[in-house]
């Protein structure tokens, strides 16, 4: 069977590996030395907490958030709860390029968004 031609910004997964931060299936570094070239970390605020990042996902270090795109996730309530996303990364400077308008998945075709502060 012949090969379908990619789509323009089709991109094929040659390798998947997956590592959940809360799970207990891996370390900082071993979540560092498993990340491919295209990565993405998928956080949604903790509780009522507002937080991404920080307070409660240590696992998900300065440099994974780095090399990753990140994707934000919440129920639709949660999303009209908690008004702003929070992030302490413990890197000020990451922090910072985090800050701002945040497209936030809060369905399986709708995204809001939210500011992180």
């Amino acid at each position: 069977m012949p090969r379908r031609a990619r789509r323009p910004g089709e991109s094929r997964v040659l390798r998947s590996r997956r590592c959940r931060a809360g799970g207990g299936l891996g370390s900082p570094p071993d979540i560092l030395a498993s990340l491919g070239e295209r990565n993405v970390v998928v956080a949604s605020p903790i509780g009522g907490q507002e937080f991404i990042f920080g307070r409660g996902n240590d696992q998900i270090s300065p440099a994974v958030i780095r090399r990753s795109e990140v994707e934000v996730t919440a129920s639709k309530q949660k999303h009209d709860d908690i008004g702003v996303l929070r992030v302490d990364t413990g890197d000020p400077d990451l922090d910072e390029e985090l800050r701002g308008w945040q497209r936030v998945r809060v369905g399986k075709f709708e995204r809001r968004l939210l500011k992180v502060v």
